[in-house]
Formats: C-alpha cells, structure tokens, sequence
C-alpha cells in the first residue's frame, strides 16, 4: 500500500526549514519511503492545498490513567473522579491525536495490567489515540512513590480510584529493592522491570521527601545504587528516567549517566559546570514547566525568589486557565479544575478539607524562579530539552502540548531569548524522540521513519503557537487515525479528501443526494375558528 501526500510544506524538523517547494512525500506500509520533488504514481493521493506537514509529536512524560482536577480535591472531586475517569481517559486519547501529538510515554502507572488493557484498545482501534509507552519504577522499598503502604494509603488509594497491586505482583508498576541493597540487587531489579513487567522505560525517583506530606524521611537511593540503575538499563537497551527537583539529585542523575531527567532543579541555581556536565553526558531534560501553572501561586507563608515573574506567570494562568480546562476536560470535571485552581490562589490548601498541600506547593515553588532560571542556564549549553507536561500528576492532560510548550515559550521569554516554532517542534518532536530512544524510527521526516505525521494549516516554522494547536489531520504509522473531535470552539480532526493519483483511472464519485423540491402551491386557508378570534381565551 503506497501513499502520496503531495502540494504540501514539508518540515526538516532537524534543520528548522521547509523542504524545497513541490516536495511530496511517499508513504509505503506505514514508513516514509521517498521524498520525491513532484508528484509520482500511488495507490492513493492526497492533494494538501499547500498545508504543513511536521513529524507527530510527542508528550514524553505524562501519566495516562490519572486523572487530578486538583491538588487539593474536594470530595466532590474525588466522586466526580470516579464516575467520569473512564470517559475523560478517552477524551485526552482523543485529544492527544487532535492536537498532533502521536507517541506519548506514561511516566508511571501503579497497575500495568489496567494500563496494557488499555494500550491494547488503542491498538485494535476501539479508542483512538496515540502510541503509548510502559515506564516501571524501579526504587527501594520505603521510597517516595514505592511506600511500605499503610492503612492511611489503604484507604485513600480506592477513594481516589486507584487499584494497587502489591509490589511482588507482575501487575505492579513497581519492582521494589531493600534499602542497603548492592549493584548486584539492584541490576536484578532492572532486569525484573524488563523482563517481568516489560519495561520500555526505566523510571527511577531520586526525592528524601515523602509523598503526600513532602515532609523529608523517604528512603532514598545511594549513588552506587543509581549508577548500578542506570547502567544496568543502558546495557539493556532501554532508557532511562529520573524524577529530579534539586540541584543535589540533578548532579547525581547526570554522574549516573541517566538518559532522561524529569522536571528542573528547583532549590536553588546550577553552575555552568553543571551545564555543561549534562551536555556532555548527552542527558536530556524534560522541565514539565506545568508544574510551575499547577502549583505556583503567591500562597502567604511560602516564599518566592522571584515574586515578580511569579505575578506575570500568574497573569498568564489568569488569561489562559478556563479557555485550556474547557478544550481539554469534560464539562463538569473542567467547573472542578478552575474552583480547584481558585482555591489556591486563595490560599485553601486542604485536601478534603484534612490534607494540607503546603508540603507539596512550597517544595515546588521555586519551579517559577530557580527552575526556570536553570532551565534557561541549560538552554545556553546547548543541552536537549524535550517536551512533557505531567499530565495526571498535576490538573493537565496528555493533550496539553501547546500549554508546555507555552510555558517554555514564556521561559524563554524571561531570558531575553527567541522561542521560534522551529524551536517548539524540535522540543516536541525529535528531542522527545530521543528521550524516548526512538529517535531511529519516530520524531523527524526522513527516509526509513515511521509515517506519524500531522497535517496543519499556517507556519509552524515560525510561530510557536501551532505547535500543539488542533491540526487538519493526523497519521499514525501511514495511516489517517479515525476522526476525533476535540470540545467546540476548535475545528475537528478531518481527513483531507483524496484526489486521483497520476495515471490512475478516476473512481467513480458517489451522485450526491437530491434536495426535496418545495411545492409552490399556496396553502389553504383554513375557517376561523372561535378559539381564533380576538377576544377568546387564547388571543
């Protein structure tokens, strides 16, 4: 089966640039097969009327099953939750493809057995959506995301719609090691995420802090057990990931040799040597900057080193949040995610009214300042920086590309810097391929690539705004995905129309159906009745 899409800009996302004008591109079994420069013989032909044509994006690090309207739900929330979590999972499936956005890498997922039941939907086509790629947490026992679970996690676990298996269950997301384990144990442990669990990503979390409480005492990695990690996954041949936020924790991810490093350093500022050190390490960094829209706010009692972009950050959100719950959330979950975001803006951080968040928003509060400050420090080296936004952990969702790659937009702008679409396609395409170590097959339009592709309207070259934006159509493996319509007012996903190949016969076109004639003839009038005449009961 060949395919030529033909009359279209076709973008090098490598080079920043169009290719020459009058290129088409040729799609046999699902893989880019040539880059013609005119239009050349195939089984079907698709005039794009002079559309762009960039790789399918990606999202490298959200969390498929979760769904959070707020960091501090109300039980409301958490109901709600529960009944339309099913439904608001096949609404961001859908809105992944949407909005361009092809692969996305699930960055942890307590239940592997849930998450392959749905992996497989997609699959067979039941639910439109993107390629998915499995993380499984490695980490001791007693860590941050892999607690000895007590009756508190027992009971919130189910209310928040979680299924849990335990740490010893193939389901779990989870392969857990004893705290003062050695390389050897640890390298098991690897082998076990893969071999067991089947592992496309090894997903490690270097925090002291608890979860929930944020307060310190979660066991934590030593380096010879983060390198043994590491190392254990390169030698297999699957990437790595770690979840970092300081200073401390970003220089052992890079002394390890770990591909991928999730989320900014956010207590206080890197050195150009540690710029530099990532960049010859050949890390990537996924800054997941919406922590910063989630969780940022002017809260007294939790300070800001920079409370002035933390005012323009908030003008931002102000201008941007209702518009971005409605496309993405439904109805009554996208009224939840604006009163959560309400309510911490004034200052109520309780969950259910019980859990305080304050350990959370002051751990992540210096996203906004050292964060992004850091960030722009590793722009400067040249490092890698791909695109994730979180999505489940904090109120986003696995479609909301264009807001990350806004935020990195106002990053940037922070800096004094450009932040061009060439630059925005480069973090959500090849840079994210290459986070995901698919980079050989996914991520750029080239020769031998697999044919995700998206098909947009505009100059993605030059305006970062289309990036992530509703597209004209989307093709996954050379292949145009079923229609998915994304929340009014944004223009479906369609297909475009085929037209004829060069050469081929014509189809036949099916005669469009005629309109009912209206007959001209006046209708009678019909007697006056009483009921009808001035006075009556109904005049």
């Amino acid at each position: 089966m060949t395919l030529l899409l033909h009359n279209a800009r076709i973008v090098d996302v490598a080079a920043g640039r169009y290719h020459s004008p009058g290129t088409c591109l040729l799609i046999r079994d699902g893989r880019i097969a040539a880059l013609p420069p005119s239009p050349v013989p195939a089984d079907e032909t698709h005039d794009l009327g002079g559309a762009a044509v960039v790789p399918g994006q990606f999202n490298a690090h959200c969390h498929v099953r979760l769904v959070a309207p707020a960091l501090a739900p109300t039980l409301r929330d958490l109901l709600l939750v529960r009944r339309l979590k099913g439904e608001q999972v096949r609404k961001n499936l859908a809105d992944c493809l949407a909005h361009g956005v092809t692969s996305v890498r699930d960055g942890w997922s307590a239940n592997l057995g849930a998450a392959e039941r749905l992996r497989e939907r997609v699959r067979s086509g039941e639910y439109p959506g993107p390629r998915i790629t499995r993380s499984v947490l490695v980490g001791p026992l007693g860590g941050t995301l892999t607690p000895a679970r007590g009756p508190l996690f027992r009971l919130l676990a189910p209310l928040a719609g979680f299924e849990v298996p335990a740490y010893d269950d193939p389901a779990a997301g989870e392969v857990v090691f004893r705290h003062d384990a050695g390389p050897a144990e640890v390298r098991e442990a690897v082998d076990r995420a893969i071999g067991e669990r089947g592992a496309e990503a090894i997903k490690l979390y270097d925090q002291r802090e608890k979860m929930l409480s944020y307060a310190p005492g979660a066991a934590f990695m030593t380096q010879a057990q983060l390198d043994a990690a590491a190392d254990r996954a390169r030698e297999k041949g699957v990437p790595s990931l770690m979840h970092q936020c300081t200073v401390e924790t970003f220089r052992r991810g890079v002394r390890a040799g770990v591909r991928t490093l999730v989320h900014v350093p956010a207590d206080g500022p890197l050195a150009d040597a540690d710029a530099d050190a990532f960049v010859r390490a050949g890390c990537v960094i996924e800054p997941t900057l919406s922590l910063a829209y989630d969780l940022d706010f002017a809260i007294p009692g939790i300070p800001c080193a920079d409370p002035d972009r933390l005012s323009r950050l908030a003008r931002l959100r102000d201008a941007t949040a209702r518009d971005v719950a409605t496309r993405f959330w439904l109805p009554d979950l996208a009224a939840r995610v604006v009163a959560g975001a309400d309510r911490l803006a004034a200052g109520r951080t309780r969950a259910l009214g019980l859990i305080d968040t304050r350990g959370a928003l002051r751990f992540f509060s210096g996203v906004v300042s050292h964060g992004m400050d850091n960030l722009n420090r590793l722009f400067a080296a040249g490092a890698t920086v791909a695109c994730g936004n979180d999505a489940g952990a904090v109120a986003r969702t696995p479609g909301m590309v264009g807001l990350e790659l806004a935020l990195l937009g106002f990053c940037r702008a922070e800096a004094g810097a450009a932040w061009t679409g060439a630059d925005a396609l480069r973090c959500a395409t090849i840079a994210s391929a290459r986070s995901l170590g698919v980079e050989d097959r996914l991520g750029s339009i080239e020769v031998g690539k697999i044919a995700d592709l998206a098909v947009l309207r505009g100059d993605p070259i030059a305006d970062p705004s289309l990036v992530g934006a509703p597209v004209e159509a989307v093709l996954v493996g050379g292949r145009f995905a079923p229609s998915a319509r994304p929340t009014p007012p944004l223009h479906c996903l369609c297909r475009v129309r085929p037209v004829t190949a060069p050469g081929a016969r014509p189809r036949p076109s099916a005669r469009p159906r005629a309109r009912p004639r209206r007959s001209r003839r006046r209708p009678r009038p019909r007697p006056a009745r009483a009921a009808d005449t001035p006075g009556s009961a109904r005049s």
